[in-house]
């Protein structure tokens, strides 16, 4: 087993046999030499271990040793891949006795991001979580990317998914600026965040047809929630011209939208907030040919309590609009969110 020092703030990208997670390489080795970062290849064994042990192996450490053999060679081919790609990044290997998605996540609080394929080698055929799937809905404390795998070149360029919060502010601000760097459309759609995860469970799709019948009924939480996310975009057109940015707020064009996403999107982008719905969306996809999709950490408690305090201060008209850098919200919109998680926790939401 491998165990070579991973340096902080590294991609770690999984490695297996399949054709996704040569794609996946592919992307983070040239995203790692866009942002000057170190790489790290990880792969994982842990299935393949068990698989065996189920069977009975008359000699498990026989198979142990074959399949580390086999890991490590996948690794310096990975390796060696990366060399031809990106020549100059920095390259750690990473052999664990653990399946993909625990390996990574092991590797996910001092991770710059974690890069994955839409399928893993072995998910094909076996009755388990996709990796990716998997890593998207549990929410790891770095950014997910799962890079786009095959199709026709999409038509909708970068989406993201966002509600009226400030977490949502942030991941919209995040998006805006990458679509700015790379001259990509962007397309803006507003989605209620997922249900709580230590709550009962909830469809989502239930949860978006009792909103929408809600908000024709008069006042609602959906309704606030489409001015709020207007607001955040009319602010961004502003303060970072030059995005071809449409917004969807109306209901049947969000579903067309949310169709289409699979194949005509370059990216999906979403908070922590939305995890559960990329997830959906990545195990969906009937085919290989998806978008990427890249899941963003929630914020930090001090970042929470920070973004608070400046919602407080704007409520209490102490804070003039348009303060503070272009990754917050101007005061009227911290002020509309603010009040926004104030309704809806009187509400018990």
């Amino acid at each position: 087993m491998e165990e070579h020092n991973v340096p902080r703030r590294s991609i770690a990208v999984g490695v297996d046999a399949s054709a996704e997670a040569e794609n996946a390489l592919a992307w983070a080795a040239a995203e790692a030499r866009r942002r000057d970062l170190p790489l790290t290849l990880v792969h994982g064994v842990g299935p393949s271990v068990t698989t065996w042990m189920e069977i009975g192996s008359p000699n498990l450490r026989e198979v142990l040793d074959t399949m580390i053999a086999a890991g490590r060679d996948l690794l310096d081919r990975a390796q060696a891949r990366v060399l031809e790609l990106a020549p100059g990044v920095d390259t750690y290997q990473l052999l664990r006795l653990a399946g993909p998605h625990e390996a990574l996540m092991a590797l996910a609080p001092e991770a710059e991001m974690i890069v994955v394929g839409t399928r893993s080698a072995a998910s094909r055929g076996v009755p388990l979580p996709d990796v990716a799937e998997r890593l998207v809905a549990e929410r790891p404390p770095c950014p997910v990317i799962v890079p786009r795998a095959g199709g026709s070149d999409p038509k909708l360029g970068m989406v993201v998914l966002c509600d009226g919060s400030p977490e949502s502010r942030v991941t919209l601000v995040r998006a805006w600026r990458r679509a700015r760097e790379n001259s990509q459309p962007l397309t803006v759609l507003l989605c209620l965040p997922d249900p709580p995860a230590d709550g009962p469970a909830t469809d989502i799709g239930l949860m978006d047809a009792m909103a929408r019948m809600e908000s024709e009924l008069g006042p609602s939480l959906l309704g606030f929630e489409r001015a709020l996310v207007a607001d955040m975009v009319a602010e961004l057109r502003s303060a970072l011209p030059g995005v071809d940015a449409q917004l969807f707020v109306d209901d049947a064009a969000i579903d067309e939208c949310l169709k289409r996403v699979p194949l005509d999107a370059d990216m999906l982008v979403a908070g922590a907030a939305h995890a559960r719905r990329v997830a959906e969306v990545i195990g969906a996809s009937e085919t290989d040919e998806a978008c990427a999709a890249a899941i963003l950490p929630p914020l930090l408690p001090e970042e929470r309590d920070a973004a608070g305090a400046a919602a407080d201060a704007s409520d209490a008209g102490t804070s003039a609009a348009g303060d503070g850098p272009p990754d917050e919200p101007t005061s009227a919109v911290r002020v509309r969110a603010r009040r926004w998680t104030r309704l809806g926790a009187q509400r018990g939401d």
